[in-house]
Order: C-alpha cells, then sequence, then structure tokens
C-alpha cells in the first residue's frame, strides 16, 4: 500500500514539474493590465500585447496547475495537499509576478471556467488555504519530511499572500 501511496506521490510530482516547462519564446512572459500605457498604439503593438495576454493566462495556468491537479478526500490528501501548495508556492515564485498580478490574471482564468470547473477550483483553494498554515508549525515539519520536501521555499506571509490573492480572485472570502 505504502508502494503505492510513493508511486502515486511520484507521479503528482512529475506531473507538476512537467507542467511547469518554460516559455518557448525565450521572453519572460509579462502580464500586461489594463492601465499599462504601452498598449496604446500600432495595431502591430497591439497584437503583441494580445499575445503577451495570452501568454500571461498560459503562465497563470501553469501556476495554477499543481492546485487543478490536487484531488480533495483522496487518500494520502494531506500529503498531496503539502505537495500542492508547495508547487504551487514554487510556480508563483519562479513567475515572478506579483500578488496583484496573480489576483488578476486568476480572475480572468477563473472567468473562462465551466461552473463546475469554477466550483471544483474554490473547492480546492479553500482546502489549501485550510491546510497550508500547519505546515509552520512542529507537526508540520513531519508532514512536509513525509511528502518529501526538506524544505520550504516561501514563508507563512508569502503563502498569505499568494492565497488571499486566489481567493479574491476566485470570490472564495
Amino acid at each position: 500500500m505504502k508502494n503505492k501511496v510513493f508511486a502515486c506521490m511520484l507521479l503528482v510530482a512529475a506531473m507538476a514539474l512537467s507542467a511547469c516547462g518554460s516559455v518557448s519564446t525565450g521572453q519572460q512572459p509579462k502580464v500586461v493590465s489594463e492601465n499599462d500605457s504601452s498598449s496604446a498604439g500600432s495595431a502591430e503593438e497591439t497584437e503583441s500585447d494580445a499575445g503577451q495576454k495570452a501568454v500571461s493566462q498560459d503562465q497563470i495556468g501553469r501556476i495554477l496547475e499543481p492546485i487543478r491537479a490536487y484531488e480533495i478526500g483522496t487518500a494520502g490528501s494531506s500529503l498531496k495537499a503539502c505537495i500542492a501548495v508547495n508547487d504551487f508556492m514554487q510556480a508563483f515564485q519562479k513567475s515572478d509576478i506579483s500578488a496583484d498580478d496573480l489576483q488578476a490574471g486568476t480572475a480572468e482564468y477563473y472567468s473562462g471556467l465551466s461552473d463546475d470547473e469554477k466550483a471544483e477550483l474554490l473547492e480546492q483553494v479553500t482546502a489549501l488555504t485550510s491546510s497550508y498554515p500547519d505546515y509552520f508549525t512542529a507537526d508540520g515539519a513531519g508532514l512536509l519530511s513525509d511528502a518529501g520536501i526538506d524544505q520550504l521555499s516561501f514563508t507563512q506571509d508569502e503563502a498569505d499572500a499568494a492565497f488571499n490573492a486566489l481567493k479574491q480572485a476566485i470570490g472564495a472570502d
């Protein structure tokens, strides 16, 4: 049984890592806001900005992938939650976008989901939001170790900012 759980954890970790690929253009995508003055101009610039918005949604999709892959209520769900939170935070940190940009991008991403997908994402974010504060306690160290995570690369304040941005974007407050 432990081997099956371990194999599932490895599969989830491998899928999460494969979802964190780089952008093929070699350029770091940027989130374009409506107030971005560079979006006013020629048709060529507008097309370029539209391309960047599409990349931005791809980027948001990659950041949210560990959360979307999290299965609530399955065997080993507390370990899977730990891995999902860690992978989400690493993807968010690697993206080098702000919590405000995460919120805006997630709101746009969320608006494109079906009602069932919205309900599922809301449930996943709510479950993970309630679990991650435990990782910063003495008991949480054992859970992290069991999940194969030696050390968190983020602080509780950073996790609070990211998860608050998600909750606001999807109306989970």
